[in-house]
């Protein structure tokens, strides 16, 4: 019943009654945290995406703190659009939704590596930096993205905070979370 009314594009609500999706439901939860391989290549190189209430921070490395500072951009909703730096990046969340350089093309299940995400929107960006295809999950947040090649989610954490371990000379246990890799938010992963 859950699936189906994430596919639906709605949320169940205590009382039995659908919440109809909004465009901040697919922008991603501040404190997450996603991992990204080129399409296709879940052992490639890795892009780190942090997202915060106003920013999203992209690094190149399998390390946080190893792959040193990356892109940052603002980000805001404003004139009922996503927008990204200077880059608008969801024009809306419906198909046939159009501006600038972004089109939404689809909406509905998407599977990257990680799973298959029942609802989704997918955009197409046509120029600027992030060209190529761009998928939103309801919940998560971005789960491909294109900047020179198809990015595909491969992990995501929510909840997460870069973290400086530093060895106290007892063991080889640097004491960090294990994370979890989001399995509540509705993507079938298999």
């Amino acid at each position: 019943m859950i699936l189906f009314l994430l596919a639906c594009g709605g949320k169940a609500t205590g009382g039995g009654s659908v919440e109809p999706a909004t465009m901040r439901d697919y922008l991603g939860a501040a404190d997450t945290y996603l991992q990204f391989t080129p399409l296709d290549q879940p052992d490639g190189p890795v892009r780190l995406l942090r997202i915060t209430a106003e920013k999203w921070e992209l690094r190149d490395g399998e390390d946080w703190e190893e792959a040193g500072e990356g892109n940052r951009w603002t980000t805001e909703v404003k004139e009922g659009a996503f927008w990204v730096g200077q880059d608008l990046l969801l024009p809306g969340i419906s198909a046939g939704d159009a501006a600038e350089d972004a089109e939404v093309t689809g909406t509905g299940p998407f599977t990257t590596w990680y799973g298959t995400f029942p609802d989704t929107v997918q955009v197409e960006i046509s120029g600027g930096g992030w060209s190529g295809e761009l998928v939103f999950a309801r919940d998560v947040g971005p789960i491909r993205f294109g900047r020179g090649d198809d990015w595909d989610l491969v992990y995501y954490e929510r909840d997460w905070e870069p973290r400086r371990y530093e060895d106290s000379g007892g063991g080889g246990d640097s004491g960090a979370d294990s994370g979890t890799s989001g399995g509540d938010s509705g993507a079938d992963s298999g």
